[in-house]
């Protein structure tokens, strides 16, 4: 399969100092980012959404489907993203049906949608549905739960039908119901065919429909395989630097203490 993403000799700078350096990286399957706080998650996450920049050099490529640049507001047709600083800016006051419909025009709940067709809106309300959101439809979105806005925002992500979707940190504050709800979507959706590519420092979030894993620390990609391999006792206490056991479960892991 033509890779999602492929990067080579990426360097990121802030105040001079290199915060995420990734040499060659391919990713075109099913795929959890995985690193604790400050690894580089955000870092990469803000790459794929056109926020911040690599050094220019001749010989840095970022290609997402297979472009080296793109319209962001293009972009936004093929990958959907879901992440912490797109629910922060999020007009408090859009209800959820705002929110979900403001996915065709790239806003923040309420830009644009006085333009939307009949068709965007009544494919806005079969989202809702399909999420079982129907009842936060004219609820504003600050009224919501944790896993209520994590719902409506994949739904704003999913008005284009992108085939990827990007996933940041996506049971974050959620209460054990949300989280299994969010968790039953997700792996839903890899089995119609969607890719999912998830950033997380948590291993017990990763569905056992992901393939592989990557693991970020300190900025780097410090080894990548597949789910099996990686997800161990020895690389976990590696990668958070404390001693742990992994133990796995109808294919979910989960970590705990030595």
């Amino acid at each position: 399969m033509k890779p999602i993403i492929k990067i080579n000799n990426l360097t990121i700078q802030r105040d001079l100092k290199n915060i995420l350096e990734i040499n060659n990286l391919s990713i075109s399957s099913n795929t959890v980012i995985l690193g604790p706080n400050g690894a580089g998650k955000t870092t990469f996450l803000r790459l794929l959404l056109r926020d911040i920049y690599p050094l220019p050099r001749e010989d840095t490529r970022v290609e997402i489907l297979g472009k080296n640049r793109w319209n962001i507001w293009e972009l936004r047709k093929y990958l959907g993203i879901v992440s912490h600083q797109l629910q922060g800016n999020i007009d408090p006051f859009a209800t959820g049906f705002n929110v979900v419909l403001s996915g065709y025009f790239s806003s923040n709940g309420f830009y644009g949608i006085e333009k939307a067709s009949e068709e965007q809106a009544n494919h806005s309300k079969e989202i809702l549905k399909s999420l079982e959101l129907d009842y936060i439809s004219n609820r504003a979105f600050h009224t919501l739960s944790t896993g209520e806005q994590r719902r409506t925002l994949l739904g704003r992500a999913l008005v284009h039908e992108p085939d990827v979707l990007i996933l940041d940190e996506p049971s974050s504050g959620m209460d054990l119901k949300a989280f299994v709800k969010y968790s039953n979507i997700i792996r839903n959706l890899m089995s119609v065919g969607k890719i999912i590519i998830l950033v997380t420092h948590n291993i017990n979030e990763i569905p056992p429909e992901i393939d592989n894993i990557i693991l970020l620390n300190n900025g780097r990609i410090t080894d990548t395989g597949v789910k099996e391999e990686m997800l161990t006792s020895e690389k976990m206490s590696g990668l958070y630097d404390i001693d742990v056991n992994v133990v796995e479960q109808n294919g979910f892991y989960n970590i705990i203490p030595s």
